[in-house]
This record gives C-alpha cells, sequence and structure tokens, in this order.
C-alpha cells in the first residue's frame, strides 16, 4: 500500500501527497507497534533498535505533529509556513525524506538556492524508515531535474567589497561568489551588507541567459578620512575654531579694557592735575605731561589691537557655527541614516528597512 501511494505522489509531482504518505505511513507503523505481543520489553526493545539499524529512523512523536502541519500548510499553498514547519523538524532530528520536503517547498517559493542545498543533504542524512530509501533518492533526483527547468536563468554576482555577505530574495545570507547561480527567471533583489553599510540592488533575469549583479556598498567615512572631510576630522576642527575664537574673543576684551583703562585713567589724571595747575595759575611741567601722553597713547594703540583681536575671535566662532557645524551634521546625517530599499522576488515583495552607521 504504501509503494502504491508514494508512486501516485512521484506521477503528481507534489508535495502534498508524499508528507500525507509520510504521515500515514508513520501512523501506520505505530498501529502496527501497538498491535504486536511480545514476550517481553525487552525483546520489543531489541527488534526496535535491530529495525532502526538496518532500515532507518522513525519519525518522533513531535515530528509527526509537525508534518500533519506542514501537510495542511501545503494543501493551503501557505510554503513558508511549511518551510518553517519542516526546519523545525530537521531540529528535532535530520531526516531524508523531510530534506526532500524542504526542498520542494523551496522550489515552490522560488528559492533556487536554499532547494539545492536541501535537496543536495538527502542521500548523507539518516533514513526515513517510513519509504524505501531508494524511492526518495529515486523522487530527490526527479525533484532536481525538475530544479533546474524552473530555475533556468544564471546571475553573476559582482561585489565591491569582494568579501561583503548577500543575501538574494531575503533568503539565506551567504558570501558574495563569482560563480553562476541559477535563479527562476524574473526580477531578484540582491541586498550586500558589510562592516560599515549595506545596498539593495535588483536584477532582471532572462530564462536560459547569464545575467551580471554589480553590488556596491561604498565606505563614506573612509572616502571622507582620505579627503579630510571625516566626522572626526571636522569635530577636532570644530573644537579648535571654538577654542581659538573664544580665546581671542578673552582676550580681545582684555586688551581693549587696558587701553581703555589707560586712556581714562591716565586721561583724567593729567587733566585733573592740569586743572589745579590752572587754579593756581600754572602749568603741569613738560616731565608730567610726557609721562601722561605715553600712557594715553599706550592706551590709544591697544583699544584698536583688542577690537582686532575680539572681531578674530568673534569670526572664528561664525565660521564654526555657519560653515563647520551644517557640514559636520550633512556628514553624520549621510553616514548614520534610515533606509527603506524595495525587495522584490517571484514569492515575496515588499520592503526592507535599515540604518547605516
Amino acid at each position: 500500500m504504501r509503494k502504491f501511494s508514494f508512486i501516485l505522489a512521484l506521477l503528481a509531482g507534489a508535495m502534498l501527497p508524499l508528507t500525507a504518505v509520510a504521515q500515514d505511513s508513520a501512523k501506520s507503523s505505530s498501529s502496527k507497534k501497538k498491535s504486536k505481543n511480545h514476550s517481553s520489553k525487552a525483546d520489543d526493545e531489541a527488534d526496535s533498535a535491530s529495525q532502526s539499524a538496518s532500515d532507518g529512523l522513525d519519525m518522533k512523536e513531535d515530528q509527526i505533529m509537525l508534518n500533519d502541519q506542514a501537510t495542511e500548510a501545503t494543501r493551503k499553498g501557505d510554503y513558508a509556513k511549511a518551510e518553517q514547519l519542516f526546519l523545525a523538524m530537521l531540529a528535532i532530528q535530520e531526516l531524508d525524506f523531510v530534506y526532500m520536503n524542504l526542498g520542494r517547498t523551496y522550489a515552490k517559493e522560488g528559492k533556487c538556492l536554499e532547494a539545492a542545498e536541501a535537496y543536495s543533504k538527502v542521500n548523507s542524512a539518516p533514513h526515513y524508515i517510513g519509504f524505501e530509501r531508494q524511492m526518495i533518492r529515486d523522487t530527490t533526483s526527479q525533484f532536481v531535474t525538475d530544479l533546474k527547468g524552473q530555475c533556468s536563468a544564471r546571475i553573476v554576482m559582482s561585489c565591491n567589497p569582494a568579501d561583503m555577505m548577500v543575501q538574494i530574495d531575503g533568503g539565506k545570507e551567504m558570501k558574495c561568489t563569482s560563480t553562476p547561480l541559477a535563479l527562476t527567471p524574473g526580477r531578484h533583489s540582491f541586498y550586500g551588507k558589510t562592516g560599515y553599510g549595506f545596498n539593495t540592488v535588483t536584477v532582471e533575469a532572462a530564462a536560459s541567459q547569464t545575467t551580471e549583479a554589480k553590488i556596491e556598498v561604498i565606505d563614506y567615512e573612509a572616502i571622507a578620512a582620505e579627503a579630510g572631510v571625516s566626522p572626526e576630522v571636522i569635530r577636532k576642527k570644530s573644537k579648535l575654531f571654538k577654542a581659538l575664537g573664544w580665546s581671542f574673543f578673552g582676550v580681545g576684551l582684555a586688551v581693549g579694557g587696558v587701553g581703555g583703562f589707560f586712556m581714562a585713567y591716565y586721561g583724567l589724571e593729567y587733566n585733573d592735575k592740569k586743572d589745579k595747575a590752572d587754579q593756581k595759575g600754572g602749568e603741569p611741567t613738560s616731565i608730567d605731561k610726557s609721562y601722561y601722553d605715553l600712557r594715553v597713547n599706550i592706551g590709544n594703540a591697544l583699544i584698536p589691537a583688542g577690537g582686532a583681536i575680539l572681531a578674530t575671535g568673534i569670526i572664528l566662532l561664525i565660521v564654526d557655527a555657519v560653515k563647520i557645524q551644517p557640514q559636520l551634521k550633512m556628514i553624520e546625517s549621510k553616514t548614520s541614516s534610515f533606509h527603506i530599499d524595495p525587495v522584490l522576488s517571484p514569492s515575496f515583495s515588499g520592503m526592507t528597512m535599515g540604518f547605516d552607521f
């Protein structure tokens, strides 16, 4: 009965009958085991161990439950859910027929690379006793042939930098490779990621043709650093302008203040003595006048010098506020920005979101 059901599944070329047969087979096997009368528990365990060693492994109870759910998801065309259920089954115990069904599910989703990888593990995985080993291998071979016909487009990736990690249509992350990849004809999204950023490109792949997918992630910070406009360089420049600006501002005020003091103090003192001399009918001596003139002249010189220094400090602060700070904010917004990129594939269309930092 199991062979007949399996042949029907193979002719139909669908995974649903195969997983259903697996379910029936598992239940039948469990029923038969319960109906047997063994002379002792030890003999029963010995027979079970002998069967597992020679024929393969049976599904565990949790796997049977997950297989039922995967069968139902496949029947409804919910291949994404079926994929997760088969992966959960493999996390419990690896079985060849589970890898085969997982590969078939990937193929239904248009995930050619993942399907090929799953099929490649069928022959090396532990055998499931619900089917004959050769039948599973023959069916997998047919599925691989179907996959080659389905995934007839070839894409060669060209990555800069060459060691970036890439995801195709939101699938499994892989290293960038120059080996041609077999994909389904149509539009594909390539997501490249490095330690300093990411980029998404879309490529239209034609059947029986080879198309190049160029993925480049530019290190803007490295380029900016080489040009002397990296955020760190600009921050240092801003700190320097601020320090010099406030220093010049303070020195200018001090120098101008000293000049004003000299002019006011010595000028007033000279005028006071001159007034007193006028009241007495005399004039200050020539030595007194030259003494005050020197100090007033020093004050006259210090005031414009202080004003020039003060103006220089103000200019430096204005340059930092008007030019350097906006430049820093612009570069930081480019190196730490939010991205929304489209992702399109035969089985999914949507948006990817992330931060560059």
